[in-house]
């Protein structure tokens, strides 16, 4: 029961990220870089671009 439940839980959370996906993707077809990545690797590399820069700043 609570593995099924797991599951469900993990495959509704990839349905929607899908749409969000798609959503996306139609939204900046203009951008195809972008769209090929995940919403969870576009918030980690925006991180990553910020850090660097502030580390840049700071050095």
């Amino acid at each position: 029961m609570h593995m099924k439940t797991q599951l469900r839980n993990i495959l509704g959370s990839y349905g929607t990220k899908k749409n969000k996906r798609k959503d996306y993707f139609e939204k900046s077809q203009n951008k195809p870089m972008l769209s090929e990545m995940s919403s969870e690797e576009q918030a980690i590399g925006q991180a990553l671009s910020s850090f660097v820069i502030t580390t840049i700043i700071t050095l």
